[in-house]
């Protein structure tokens, strides 16, 4: 069996905390013979209210439609055991979560299916959702190797600022029939495709879909995608331009040339807890939990439990 490292993708983020089971698969989908089909209805619950709120649910908003973590906050997956929950995420295309916490038999069955389950703090957990949120088509880079998230691909930033500029600086509105038919035009955009594949910009699924989201013409694309082959095969032979110069008129800095790393934890469920000790430690509680009660109405800050 292979090993689950990398986990590469957009983001969804869905916050709040103790998202039960039956929000991430309502019960009345449980009748299926397989698990086939409840990507579907993932949050269908939660989809309905928002809508009827005139709000849009991460799992319906077409920003997210292409994601694969999964971000969220404090004990995720709570309620019942239904494996079929993970198998909604996962079918959904789920292939990665990162939380405060979450429910052991939730986490078992992420576990059981491949679904690697990470832990952050609230505070880490604020910063990726918010950059998510401001950045849903970027890329997130998952590993259980090195335990980390990278947030953005230098790649996928940069080519985001240059067809950005292209589009507002070289021609009139992508929407346009034939964007690159003004030969000044065409030129600007072979030199630009040029300092991107320097950059380390290739033409991928990634590049594929920001194009699409930024609504360029298939004839634009295919033009662009041509460009992208020529400069692989040194065939682009327009002046160079330095390095400054793309910089500063695509607004590059620093941080998107090395996107920022977050170190993660790998959730623990009940095995990790009884190597750690802390398996026997609740336990010893629960068994004397009559007298850890009467200890702990005596704490001024603990009235609420008289």
């Amino acid at each position: 069996m292979n090993s689950i490292d990398i986990v590469k993708g957009s983001g969804v983020p869905v916050r709040g905390n103790d998202i039960d089971t039956d929000r991430i698969i309502p019960a009345r989908f449980l009748k299926c013979v397989t698990f086939e089909g409840l990507g579907d209805n993932a949050f269908a619950d939660d989809i309905a209210g928002l809508a009827a709120q005139g709000k849009v649910h991460p799992f319906r908003d077409p920003a997210y439609k292409n994601g694969s973590i999964l971000v969220s906050n404090q004990n995720f997956g709570c309620g019942s055991s239904r494996e079929h929950a993970p198998q909604a995420l996962k079918r959904w295309g789920i292939r990665a979560i990162i939380a405060e916490s979450y429910s052991e038999i939730f986490f078992g069955n992420c576990v059981a299916i491949g679904v690697p389950c990470y832990k952050v703090s609230h505070e880490v957990a604020d910063k990726i959702l918010s950059w998510i949120e401001a950045h849903p088509s970027e890329e997130l880079v998952t590993s259980t190797e090195s335990r980390t998230l990278k947030m953005g691909d230098s790649s996928s930033i940069i080519a985001k600022k240059a067809f950005d500029w292209l589009e507002h600086t070289s021609y009139p509105k992508a929407s346009t029939i034939n964007p690159f038919s003004n030969p000044l035009d065409e030129a600007r955009m072979k030199e630009s495709v040029k300092a991107m594949y320097s950059f380390g910009v290739v033409f991928n699924e990634s590049t594929l879909r920001l194009l699409q989201e930024l609504k360029w013409p298939e004839k634009a694309i295919e033009m662009i995608q041509k460009k992208f082959n020529d400069a692989a095969n040194g065939k682009i032979k327009y002046r160079d331009y330095s390095e400054s110069y793309f910089r500063d008129h695509w607004k590059i800095d620093d941080s998107d040339l090395n996107p920022e790393t977050i170190e993660l934890t790998l959730a623990d469920g009940p095995r990790g807890q009884f190597l750690d000790g802390s398996w026997h430690a609740r336990s010893a509680l629960m068994a004397n939990a009559d007298k850890v009660q009467e200890l702990a109405s005596k704490l001024p800050y603990m009235n609420f439990l008289k």
